[in-house]
């Protein structure tokens, strides 16, 4: 009988309630984003030919719970160039991947590019380069 009273407190439905309000109480996990941190690089005047003294190293990272898909990472536009990546696997929520782009120009005058990222799942993002050729 002294058993029965000691367990009487607390019933199976009532440990259940509590255990279900723990769980609601928690927030639903975000799914993968990608995301820059920088939307623009301006390489400045850099002599045709002549790669540029400065580099740009975007933080490619997932800022959602979820893991995102390995991130595919490029450059458009033939004054830019990847020089670097360890954008290989998929990123972890919270976790980040780093590139490096260069620019060398090709020919005097503005030169416009970009740096793209896409993963799946995780989205695609893009950031915009300028520099300009120098006779």
């Amino acid at each position: 009988m002294l058993l029965a009273l000691a367990l009487g407190g607390c019933s199976t439905a009532d440990a259940g309630a509590q255990d279900a309000g723990v769980r609601d109480a928690g927030r639903a996990p975000t799914p993968a984003s990608i995301v820059l941190d920088k939307m623009v690089v301006d390489f400045g005047d850099v002599r045709e030919g002549q790669l540029a003294p400065m580099s740009a190293t975007f933080v490619v990272g997932n800022q959602g719970d979820a893991v995102a898909g390995a991130p595919n990472v490029g450059v458009v536009g033939p004054a830019f160039s990847l020089a670097a990546t360890t954008c290989r696997g998929a990123l972890p929520g919270g976790g980040s991947c780093t590139a490096t782009v260069t620019f060398q120009p090709t020919a005097v005058g503005p030169a416009m590019g970009a740096f793209t990222v896409h993963a799946t799942p995780g989205g695609a993002r893009m950031a915009t380069l300028h520099g300009r050729g120098l006779p």
